[in-house]
């Protein structure tokens, strides 16, 4: 059998986002400064599915993951886009 998982991150209001703007000097040396930022609501949603397999001791899995599975455009910061739908897929064998 194949084991799946589909899981999903829902965010539907504006979110107050902290966002970096300069580095300012006083002092007691650098401070970072902060500006809140309100962003649009948005969701995400991924799929997986992975096998595992018995080698004798060992044992060997593939997965292969769909992220932002609907493309999704959304900002966790403003004004740098999170990537649209990627895959990824992961062989690991343990000894």
């Amino acid at each position: 059998y194949i084991n799946a998982i589909v899981s999903a991150e829902v965010t539907a209001a504006e979110n107050e986002v902290r966002t970096f703007k300069g580095i300012k000097e006083d002092i007691k040396g650098f401070i970072d400064c902060y500006e809140g930022t309100k962003l649009k609501g948005f969701y995400e949603i991924g799929v997986a599915a992975w096998k595992d397999f018995k080698l004798k001791n060992h044992s060997l899995s593939f997965r292969l993951d769909v992220l932002n599975l609907t493309d999704s455009q959304y900002e966790i910061v403003s004004l740098y886009p999170m990537p649209g739908r990627s895959w990824k897929a992961t062989l690991s064998y343990e000894l």
